[in-house]
């Protein structure tokens, strides 16, 4: 019997820990796996992004038991262990490319302390042999360190982070925004998050970028980062990032969406350095942690990126523990305050779907915001000169019937040619040409051939 460093499984054993998935809705980016394992043989190397619990176990598992009968006898699935090395690695992929063992499969990669410092030896000599390698870790930063300092353009990215709206529905069998603004953005158990967010975020956040700072030797960190790291000051400054994100957004909503007077918001005022704040975001980008949209403030007229957290129980839950901190549960705005909360971070997460789904080369998205209110997307059509308002509206009153707000959008994004407020019920327009579009129809629409 062939003893193998790392934990490989082939066969039967395959099969028996890919049987754990049976009763799971299949992954919209298992799709993707397929792709790279039809592409021709080069040197590159297949990494599925992903902080923990967002389902890339799941998705490899589901490729496997895609495969042909003949794809199978070529494939092993390999979990690495946090005293394995990259040579370790090497061992075991030449045995089992001698053994025709040419599909594989390798999880937690980044357990493996030295991968970023020698990743391109599984492009370079192993992909470049014929072996078709997809990898995986829950360490996202690692692979962001890796792809900057040794592969390159080697790598072909499958991102499980941020799960789009429609499949987190599909996959819990519900459409019910309540639902995935309270526990989208993760999958498992609800009581393991639920009270446990902070948890989450100082493990596979936090403690995922020390780590792989730590792992990196001779790759290149970005300066404030590694400054940090040195000066064992990063976990603070992480927290306290996140933290006044979190406190920006929850001023937003209480100043423009519900305009209390009586809560102490000079308390959610908060500032850091800025060349270290910029090198903190471009990392939480690249783990796809936040993602950057950019907002037109009308009062301004400056543009500037603002930040929605990819995963929104995240978000949610956070927020909601800054606000308890500042107002009583019983207070009489409490709830009230809860509710525009809910509809900002789904507002968000509409507009992220439809940056990410929507051509870039046609259509621009963007926020437009007034002192009193916003346009939750704008989308503009470079082709046609055209574009679109939106609010995401759960039967408040919206921007889209105010003249002077239209004219402010019609002069900086061109003819406006649907005013459209996304909401619960049926599709249908009033007779002031307000278009009511249920938000589910909307969600599908962006992945089906979107046109303005």
């Amino acid at each position: 019997m062939t003893e193998f460093n790392t934990d490989v499984y082939a066969d039967e054993d395959v099969a028996k820990v890919t049987k754990s998935v049976n009763e799971y809705e299949r992954r919209n980016f298992v799709n993707l796996i397929r792709h790279f394992l039809d592409m021709p043989i080069e040197p590159r190397i297949c990494i599925i992004y992903g902080l923990q619990g967002t389902g890339k176990t799941t998705a490899i598992f589901q490729a496997i038991q895609d495969m042909t009968e003949n794809e199978r006898k070529q494939a092993v699935y390999i979990t690495a262990k946090p005293d394995n090395t990259t040579d370790d690695l090497c061992k075991d992929l030449h045995i089992l490319y001698d053994m025709g063992r040419k599909i594989i499969f390798i999880e937690e990669i980044t357990e493996i302390k030295d991968f970023i410092d020698s990743s391109a030896l599984l492009s370079d000599i192993y992909a470049a042999m014929g072996m078709k390698i997809i990898v995986t870790g829950d360490d996202s930063f690692s692979f962001w360190l890796a792809e900057n300092d040794q592969l390159y353009d080697r790598a072909y990215e499958i991102h499980t982070t941020p799960m789009p709206i429609e499949e987190y529905a599909r996959i819990i069998c519900k459409e019910d925004i309540d639902e995935y603004i309270k526990y989208g953005g993760l999958l498992g158990e609800k009581s393991e998050y639920e009270n446990a967010i902070q948890d989450y975020v100082d493990n596979a956040v936090i403690k995922n970028m020390q780590y792989s700072v730590s792992c990196c030797k001779y790759g290149i960190i970005p300066k404030y980062i590694n400054d940090l790291h040195k000066e064992n000051k990063l976990e603070d400054e992480l927290k306290r990032f996140i933290y006044n994100l979190n406190c920006e957004f929850l001023l937003d909503v209480i100043t423009k969406d519900v305009g209390v007077n009586d809560i102490p918001v000079d308390d959610l005022k908060k500032t850091q350095e800025t060349l270290m704040v910029e090198d903190i975001k471009r990392c939480l980008k690249e783990m796809n942690f936040i993602y950057p949209v950019e907002c037109y403030n009308a009062e301004s007229g400056e543009t500037a990126d603002f930040f929605i957290f990819t995963q929104p129980c995240v978000r949610y839950h956070q927020v909601c523990d800054i606000l308890h901190s500042l107002i009583n549960e019983q207070a009489d705005t409490y709830s009230y305050i809860i509710d525009r909360i809910k509809r900002r971070i789904f507002a968000d997460s509409v507009i992220m779907e439809a940056k990410k789904n929507l051509s870039r080369e046609r259509y621009y998205v963007c926020k437009l915001n007034f002192p009193d209110g916003a346009f939750d997307m704008v989308i503009y059509d470079h082709n046609n000169y055209e574009s679109g308002l939106y609010t995401v509206n759960f039967g408040t009153d919206t921007c889209l019937t105010n003249s002077e707000k239209c004219a402010v959008a019609e002069w900086r994004y061109k003819q406006v040619i649907r005013n459209t407020a996304l909401y619960l019920g049926n599709s249908y327009v009033a007779e002031n040409g307000i278009e009511y579009k249920n938000i589910w129809e909307f969600l599908k629409e962006l992945t089906e051939g979107f046109e303005l």
